[in-house]
């Protein structure tokens, strides 16, 4: 179900034909950004091989148009990158996904490994010579598979989707019946005892809230408590992508989608990919699942006109 490349290819006569400019050993690539004035500066974020250890994963930089290429971005040897944003506003500045991730043997319905200390989402000012790794506001756990975009209009407010290890979990604090304990009471006058179970809640119901095949159910941020930012979904900075809130819980299937568009021309309204599409009005705070009415299941990519008025 999964195929691989040999490097990146480039056209210079509109797509009519294709040259390879390198990066052949890094197989998954997980995207590709083109500076928006230079289009000799490109930006390709190299998730690696899906079954082992690679090398060849990180954020890689071409100032020449692809004929020398400058790994500025590697965590380890088991970690690729999987998303990539430029500033709107600022090329030199990107924000980029990384992902701890490894396939089964046999390529099995979820990766053997999709949360790692690997994962994380990383900042640059400098077009990629200094990176800093961004965690105010995000989950503490091992994170997993992470999509970003900026706003247009406005390059403080990024949006990103986020997965993490305790995903679909419930707040400590949450309330729970568990073992049981009798309770004398008083009924028309009459004693009566009544069974009451209190307690911690078992190890095999820990995570009540997920759905969406390993991911997360939407609308129940406000259900999951104070900690609820532990468990991922939607968060959205405001300061450029250094800070970060949940506006929501949602998050389906995140190994498979994690893609994450806000309108260009309104930042309250914002897309999520799934097998639905999933739909915002208010900046995260309610999403629906019916914005892809009369398309075939499964969406990994949506294209939104930079004029595009959200109606």
């Amino acid at each position: 179900s999964v195929s691989y490349g040999d490097g990146v290819y480039k056209s210079t006569d509109g797509g009519k034909t294709w040259a390879n400019v390198g990066l052949r050993n890094t197989y998954q690539i997980g995207q590709l950004v083109i500076h928006p004035t230079n289009p000799d500066v490109v930006y390709v974020g190299a998730m690696g091989r899906c079954w082992g250890k690679n090398e060849d994963r990180g954020l890689y930089k071409t100032a020449d148009g692809g004929k020398t290429w400058n790994k500025v971005l590697y965590v380890d040897d088991a970690t690729g990158v999987i998303d990539v944003v430029m500033n709107p506003a600022n090329p030199d500045a990107l924000l980029v996904a990384t992902w701890e991730r490894q396939r089964d043997a046999f390529d099995g319905n979820d990766p053997e490994k999709k949360w790692g200390a690997g994962s994380g989402l990383h900042k640059t000012t400098d077009g990629g010579a200094t990176f800093r790794r961004i965690t105010t506001g995000l989950p503490t756990s091992n994170l997993g598979c992470i999509g970003l975009d900026y706003y247009r209009k406005d390059p403080n407010i990024v949006y990103a989707v986020v997965d993490c290890e305790k995903i679909g979990s419930a707040s400590p604090d949450e309330p729970y019946f568990g073992d049981v304990a009798k309770v004398q009471a008083s009924r028309e006058r009459e004693a009566v005892e009544i069974a009451v179970t209190i307690g911690k809640r078992p190890e095999s119901d820990q995570k009540p809230y997920t759905a969406y095949l390993g991911g997360q159910r939407e609308n129940i941020q406000d259900e999951q408590g104070a900690q609820g930012h532990e468990f991922g979904g939607v968060y959205r900075s405001e300061d450029g992508g250094e800070t970060w809130a949940r506006v929501n819980s949602l998050n389906p299937r995140p190994m498979y989608f994690s893609v994450i568009r806000v309108n260009p021309s309104d930042d309250k309204v914002i897309y999520i990919l799934g097998v639905q599409v999933h739909r915002s009005n208010d900046a995260g705070k309610t999403f629906t699942n019916d914005a892809g009415r009369g398309v075939h299941a499964d969406h990994h990519m949506i294209v939104q006109h930079p004029q595009y008025n959200g109606t």
